[in-house]
């Protein structure tokens, strides 16, 4: 590697090649490999969603959760489950994970007051309506499903943390999941036949928030898109009521 670089510096024949600049251009190489390698563990990630095998961040690092997520992947398709991808395997995954997010009609919603972006199923939530100028919803014509979302605040973190208490806590329900982080919190439960995921983002001038219902009959075709939703959810630092 290192004669590779000396022999594509731009410096003349006889000239000294400083340290510095060397290690600078294998810094950039490096930098750049890793950046390769965090998208593309990403985009598997992301697959793996779809085909209903990984329920966590999109973080871009492969570590257990995305290697179990693997395994599950490459049992339920009668591969052994080695967690390794091969060239062939991972085309497979992605040919599914593309007729899956097809299939649930995968569409980006970006508000445009507020400017929050969120990914929505709209062919499992085909209708629309405005709630105002930054809230939106997208449902069933039944209303068996819904995702709805609101901008409220600003809050303080001591209020975000009661709105996050009064919903984790709320005895109406059963939670299945819940975490609280000072700027964001997520919490699941179940309501008689339906499930629910909350999520909501704090900024400094205004809180975004999501709530997904769906029957849990369709658990298997709403829970990748729960995760899915949770991922795509931005909310831009600069957003305001």
């Amino acid at each position: 590697m290192i004669n590779w670089v000396l022999a594509r510096l731009p410096l003349g024949r006889n000239a000294t090649r400083p340290l510095f600049l060397i290690v600078a251009v294998l810094t950039t190489l490096v930098a750049d490999a890793d950046a390769a390698a965090q998208n593309n563990a990403a985009r598997l990630q992301w697959d793996l969603i779809w085909t209903g095998h990984y329920e966590a961040t999109v973080d871009g690092r492969i570590g257990p959760a995305t290697q179990r997520a693997i395994r599950s992947y490459q049992s339920a398709a009668g591969m052994l489950p080695s967690g390794e991808l091969s060239q062939a395997q991972r085309k497979q995954l992605t040919a599914d994970a593309a007729a899956a997010e097809a299939k649930a009609g995968w569409t980006i919603y970006q508000n445009p007051v507020a400017g929050y972006r969120i990914g929505y199923p709209a062919a499992l939530l085909p209708l629309s309506r405005s709630l105002g100028p930054t809230g939106q919803e997208f449902y069933r014509g039944d209303m068996s499903a819904n995702l709805a979302m609101l901008v409220t605040g600003p809050d303080s973190e001591a209020a975000f943390r009661a709105s996050f208490d009064k919903i984790a806590t709320d005895e109406s329900h059963i939670t299945v999941y819940k975490i609280f982080r000072p700027n964001w919190f997520v919490v699941s439960f179940l309501i008689n036949d339906s499930g629910y995921y909350v999520m909501s983002r704090r900024k400094a001038g205004a809180t975004a928030s999501y709530v997904l219902r769906w029957p849990k009959s369709e658990d298997r075709s709403f829970r990748p898109v729960a995760t899915a939703i949770a991922n795509s959810f931005h909310v831009p630092a600069n957003i305001a009521r």
